[in-house]
């Protein structure tokens, strides 16, 4: 099984029109010498999840005069051979990084002199053409020339040697039936670590409060409070991929076993609690995944939640919740039917929400205290076992 990786420290892949899951692919115009000179140049950013979307061509009567490509995350390139001052056709066509396109490549035959270059290139979705430029002059015959099928489905580079025009041009086709997809890596611009110390993106949040007081005049029955209850909240994770596109067609990407993401988790240290970031196992990496957790509480005190006469407590329970969120570069790892197995990068944007569990506390409270308006709860007497809440 063959593995093919080369990346740079920045995640920016190195370019390679030699190694890499393409397609067999086929020459537009003269072969390739041996060797590499300066008049040849390698448009592939395959290694950092780039694909060609975009051509923009330059014809004469015998020639591809100037030919530019665009990524689909790095744009353009620079112009291949040059942009003639007389430009008999020329054409700009853009498609989605997921459309399946088809590449046909004539050759020139001008009358008198031996074939030096393509002459026109033609690029269909589907079973329409959507880019043709070329020369369609006497001195060229298609008809007895066949076109140079490169290939259909995604593009993934371009290999051309040019001069005074574009001499010879090779599409690197992504090849078919790759049989799965792995996310193997995943890195944040974001520090996980910084955000816990600085407690960034960490809230507290109320899930209830009351007063509860025992009205009974001083030398009266004592009473008892209960304070307690379930709210449901979500834990969720989302991972949006900036790159859109689908090598895999229908294959769905999983997530290997050693890919942690950030999600505001609970840490016991001594005996403190606090709230901090952990990394925790990716679910997946389609749309956005919720599960949901519940947040219980229940105040016990030493005294069996006792009140005498004229006394009140201040019940309060919340719970801490951090949203991170941080643009990500992951590494996926692709395999084919033939066994050999390419990774590039991909890039996008990670949020969790994640909730520690509830806390909760009651605290003596003067009567008079209390805020006008307040939500009260009504202690019972010790014989009853029932609370009632009233607003």
């Amino acid at each position: 099984m063959a593995i093919a990786a080369v990346f740079l420290a920045t995640g920016r892949a190195e370019d390679s029109c030699d190694d890499g899951p393409f397609a067999p692919g086929r020459v537009g115009g003269l072969a390739f010498p041996e060797t590499w000179d300066d008049k040849m140049t390698c448009e592939c950013r395959w290694k950092g999840g780039d694909v060609i979307t975009g051509i923009e061509a330059w014809s004469t009567y015998d020639h591809i005069e100037g030919i530019r490509f665009k990524f689909e995350i790095s744009g353009w390139t620079n112009v291949h051979g040059k942009i003639p001052e007389k430009a008999i056709q020329t054409q700009l066509t853009e498609w989605e990084a997921t459309d399946k396109v088809s590449v046909h490549i004539w050759n020139n035959q001008p009358k008198g002199y031996p074939m030096d270059a393509p002459a026109m290139i033609q690029i269909h979705r589907g079973d329409e053409n959507i880019f043709q430029v070329g020369a369609a002059s006497q001195r060229t015959t298609f008809p007895e020339i066949p076109g140079i099928d490169q290939g259909a489905g995604i593009i993934l580079g371009v290999k051309a040697r040019s001069a005074d025009w574009v001499n010879s041009v090779e599409f690197k086709m992504l090849k078919p039936n790759m049989v799965s997809s792995e996310l193997v890596d995943i890195k944040f611009e974001e520090n996980m670590e910084t955000w816990s110390k600085q407690q960034k993106g960490i809230e507290t949040v109320s899930l209830d409060g009351m007063f509860i007081q025992n009205p009974y005049p001083v030398g009266g029955k004592e009473q008892m409070y209960e304070f307690g209850g379930t709210i449901r909240k979500e834990n969720a994770q989302k991972l949006i991929e900036g790159t859109t596109n689908l090598w895999g067609g229908s294959i769905s990407t999983s997530v290997g076993l050693s890919v942690g993401v950030p999600q505001l988790g609970e840490v016991t240290r001594d005996i403190t609690v606090s709230a901090e970031y952990q990394r925790t196992k990716l679910k997946q990496t389609e749309e956005e995944r919720k599960e949901g957790k519940d947040l219980t509480w229940k105040v016990a005190t030493a005294d069996g939640n006792l009140l005498k006469p004229q006394e009140a407590v201040k019940c309060s329970a919340w719970s801490l919740t951090g949203t991170f969120a941080s643009p990500y570069t992951g590494t996926i790892r692709a395999k084919w039917a033939d066994g050999s197995t390419f990774e590039y990068f991909t890039r996008g944007d990670f949020e969790s929400v994640g909730w520690t569990r509830a806390y909760s506390q009651c605290e003596p409270w003067e009567i008079s205290q209390i805020p006008s308006g307040a939500r009260l709860g009504e202690a019972h007497d010790i014989t009853k076992r029932a609370v009632e809440f009233r607003a």
